[in-house]
């Protein structure tokens, strides 16, 4: 062992700085775990932003679909009302399936993130969900303006809508797949973070009983022992000495004593002699 950590002062200050770096380091990973669950919930309010949007979607073509106007006033009025709500939700859709499918949601979150905050991100098993919810869309994108036709200001709605309703089936399982796993994968990241918290704060824990047990042993316990000499010594037993069974600042202290014990042995024997000598010549 090198020399230097056979000090007492310099194990205190190790024990202190490891029980510091432990507690440090749960708290820092704690403040990233709540960064975390931030952004987390923010791509749960996206999926549901997508989910509600493809739900919109196939509902109002099912409507629009019973209720397909029969003349051109009431077509006209559904350019008006209908169309502008599906490229709405079209665009919508299209954006929000985007950022997933990059892993961007920088264009699409309603507040951008406070500086220094985790910016979303979607876990693997979610990314390869949402690349085949981006081919599905795709096709289903293309398809849907074939139905819709070249001129948009006279554009098929009923036919459009007919497209929606039958083939929503393929679209919905693939939005519905996506949310699920990001739900599953975000219950599972939280619980791997619970989980390592918990071990952090438990072998924090351990470590200070550690310390406070290590305390006892090499300083309080020391402690009292030398004290125990003092008392003995000033009580006038200087013929008692301390076991020196350290090398650091108590062994150094416990030496020091014992050679002070041992002087004022000396002293006492010799005040002794001098009052027991009958003469000079015994005396000295």
């Amino acid at each position: 062992m090198p020399r230097f950590l056979r000090y007492l002062k310099t194990q205190i200050i190790i024990a202190i700085l490891l029980l510091t770096g432990l507690f440090a380091a749960s708290a820092f990973y704690s403040m990233q775990v709540i960064d975390r669950q931030h952004s987390d919930q923010a791509l749960q309010q996206l999926a549901g932003r997508l989910q509600f949007h493809q739900q919109h979607l196939s509902l109002a073509a099912m409507q629009y679909d019973e209720n397909a106007p029969r003349d051109y006033p009431a077509y006209f009025r559904d350019l008006r009302l209908y169309f502008q709500d599906l490229k709405h939700t079209r665009k919508a859709l299209n954006d929000l399936i985007d950022a997933f499918a990059r892993n961007d949601f920088s264009q699409v979150l309603e507040s951008a993130p406070d500086q220094g905050m985790m910016a979303p991100s979607l876990p693997p098993p979610s990314q390869a969900v949402a690349r085949e919810l981006a081919l599905t869309w795709e096709g289903f994108s293309r398809k849907l303006d074939e139905r819709i036709g070249d001129n948009l200001e006279e554009p098929r709605l009923e036919w459009a809508a007919e497209w929606i309703s039958a083939q929503n089936s393929s679209l919905e399982p693939a939005v519905a797949g996506l949310v699920s796993s990001l739900e599953k994968e975000v219950m599972r990241r939280a619980e791997r973070a619970q989980a390592l918290n918990r071990y952090l704060l438990i072998t924090a824990v351990l470590l200070a009983v550690g310390i406070m047990f290590w305390f006892y042993l090499r300083v309080l316990r020391p402690m009292s022992t030398t004290v125990q000499g003092f008392n003995k010594v000033a009580n006038g037993g200087f013929s008692y000495r301390v076991p020196e069974l350290r090398d650091d600042e108590f062994g150094s202290m416990v030496s020091a004593f014992n050679r002070l014990s041992k002087r004022l042995e000396t002293v006492h024997s010799l005040l002794t002699r001098l009052e027991q000598g009958g003469d000079l010549e015994s005396t000295l």
